[in-house]
């Protein structure tokens, strides 16, 4: 283009260097596709693995802000900020899975589940998150640090299936833990229901009681999420 700017209307030379350059392109495009693949069903398994472990990790901090009050928002804010990237690297990926040859695509569905599943986990966790109880008041939720703790061991194999493209993974179970946690948290309701007939206007218990209420949905739905996950695993 500097050339022809010295001779007005004579534009053959960037033309022909455009073409050129179109060409080369094209030519390493289709070498590329012809001879070096990277198919997106190769990268997305390991994307998935961080997924969880970020999800995992998220759900971690957040669990440990119901059971202690010297929980460090900073931290529980960078989680945060992980598992949404994580979350948002993955569903981009089976995006770009599905722009891919059918043939090239692998097991679409099992992708497609864990990747739906993971963004769920990742909603019912950040809910979780926004109800954390604040002060050091918080009463205790038996059954919840044992639940916490038999959802991250489920995800950890989880991702070791993912992993090593394992195409089956043992039963577990999420059910006797959110059982109890369930239990723990009907006689905390009860208790504030009963103390809020002595205190109608007490706005604050009002609050806490549909708090813990929503809690109980949420981990429902995180234990349904996960064991979404497992049968995935286990086809």
């Amino acid at each position: 283009m500097v050339l022809n700017m010295g001779q007005p209307g004579e534009w053959q030379i960037a033309l022909l260097r455009m073409g050129n350059t179109f060409v080369g392109a094209g030519l390493a495009f289709l070498a590329g596709y012809l001879f070096w693949p990277q198919w997106e069903r190769e990268w997305l398994p390991g994307q998935l693995v961080k997924t969880i472990a970020a999800n995992r990790h998220y759900f971690h901090e957040v669990i440990m802000g119901y059971q202690r009050p010297d929980i460090n928002p900073e931290m529980l804010r960078a989680a945060n900020r992980k598992a949404h990237l994580e979350n948002a690297n993955a569903a981009a990926a089976f995006q770009r899975l599905l722009s891919e040859p059918k043939a090239q695509q692998g097991d679409v569905e099992r992708f497609y589940a864990l990747v739906t599943y993971n963004l769920n986990f990742q909603d019912s966790i950040t809910f979780l998150a926004e109800h954390i109880p604040v002060g050091s008041q918080r009463p205790f939720l038996s059954g919840l640090t044992e639940f916490g703790v038999q959802t991250e061991n489920v995800l950890l194999t989880i991702e070791k299936v993912v992993s090593t493209g394992q195409q089956s993974m043992p039963a577990l179970s999420l059910e006797e833990s959110l059982h109890a946690v369930h239990a723990s948290l009907e006689r905390l309701l009860v208790y504030y229901v009963s103390d809020l007939t002595t205190h109608q206007e007490d706005s604050v218990k009002q609050i806490e009681i549909m708090d813990y209420a929503l809690v109980g949905s949420q981990l429902n739905r995180i234990t349904h999420d996960i064991s979404g996950m497992m049968q995935m695993q286990q086809v």
